[in-house]
């Protein structure tokens, strides 16, 4: 029987200058969810989730025949700081992303191949940190001055067995 819990997932990272010490200042420790079994807490490699979801008989080369070279029509804006708050056990803390073509190419990716999603809007984000129930509300918008942009540097696929594949075109 095929395990449902193991899925592709194919992002795009960034390089942010300083990203460890920006999100350490930024979120008071006491707050942090950190649960053993998951290791969740701090996002300390930031990126962008493109798809989540691809089925484990997908090969990453036949995504990667899809996959635009990283350039200017990357430029992906970091418009401000929300929250999910759809888990009982932690909240989400992150930057709120905007760029069309890259909802595009999830558009794409999902039309292409075959996924298994609980998530069918897409919402780009970057993960700032996994908190405690109740907690994450008080840091919305108070770091983020105004917005700004960024281009990905690039493609990260992690496949179902947990393996990472980098990837420029």
């Amino acid at each position: 029987m095929e395990n449902n819990n193991k899925k592709g997932c194919l992002m795009l990272d960034f390089e942010i200058p300083n990203w460890d010490e920006l999100i350490k200042n930024m979120i008071d420790p006491k707050d942090i969810y950190d649960n053993d079994k998951n290791k969740f807490g701090l996002e300390l490699k930031p990126h962008v989730t493109v798809l989540y979801g691809f089925d484990p008989d997908v090969e990453f080369n036949k995504i990667k025949k899809y996959l635009p070279k990283i350039d200017d029509k990357f430029i992906i804006e970091f418009t401000s700081i929300t929250n999910f708050k759809n888990h009982p056990d932690y909240e989400v803390l992150k930057f709120d992303l905007k760029n069309r073509y890259l909802t595009s190419l999830n558009i794409g990716l999902r039309y292409r191949f075959p996924i298994q999603s609980d998530f069918p809007e897409y919402n780009p984000h970057c993960t700032i940190a996994y908190l405690k129930p109740g907690t994450s509300d008080k840091y919305i918008n108070k770091q983020l001055n105004k917005p700004f942009s960024l281009i990905p540097s690039v493609y990260n696929y992690l496949s179902p067995d947990k393996e990472n594949v980098i990837f420029n075109p």
